[in-house]
């Protein structure tokens, strides 16, 4: 048991937490597979809800939100097929919900905890290039995937983000010797607007 401080779920809390996976190399390490499955037991939650006052400002308030829980998969594969060519993958899933309450305001039980969607999934592609003086190049491309999810304890529309993914590459020149590296990279290639 843990006292933890998160912008996921709340402020401060108290979690539980159960973990169960399995590390596994295949065809002579040249294929890894990695499955966890977890089971988290949320007590004490605070969260900060934003609200209005009689005057129309807005005020930000500490409130006591009971118990919740969450539970999950995430599958991790990385595969090399040939020299210099290796391939990354993940995939993860959570199912979360509040058991209760307490008396927090324009939360309920079916509310979504906060930046935390349901799917997310990565995944990468990079080659390194020997070249004749001894150094190489690298050549990288990622993708990655985050479904909807809400900004904020009240799971106001407004402040919710659908579904997205982002799209990166680099490049990396490494010196012979090993002691250096230069890399011209872009994120997020395609200007994707999303809330942070």
């Amino acid at each position: 048991r843990d006292l933890v401080r998160s912008r996921g779920l709340g402020d401060v809390y108290k979690r539980q937490a159960y973990e169960l996976g399995l590390k596994s190399d295949w065809l002579d390490r040249r294929l890894r597979i990695n499955v966890t499955g977890f089971y988290y037991d949320y007590t004490d939650i605070q969260l900060t809800v934003s609200t209005a006052t009689a005057s129309g400002n807005f005020v930000a308030l500490t409130e006591n939100a009971g118990k919740a829980r969450s539970k999950g998969l995430e599958l991790e594969l990385q595969a090399a097929p040939v020299n210099g060519l290796l391939i990354e993958g993940a995939v993860g899933y959570i199912d979360a919900e509040y058991r209760d309450v307490g008396t927090a305001q324009n939360v309920t039980l079916d509310s979504a905890f906060v930046n935390t969607p349901e799917w997310t999934a990565n995944s990468s592609v990079s080659y390194s290039l020997p070249l004749a003086n001894g150094g190489s190049l690298t050549f990288r491309g990622n993708w990655s995937y985050r479904s909807k999810y809400y900004v904020n304890p009240q799971n106001d529309e407004a402040m919710s983000q659908d579904g997205f993914s982002l799209f990166g590459a680099r490049v990396t020149y490494a010196d012979p010797d090993g002691r250096w590296k230069l890399a011209a990279f872009g994120t997020n290639l395609a200007n994707k607007k999303y809330i942070n």
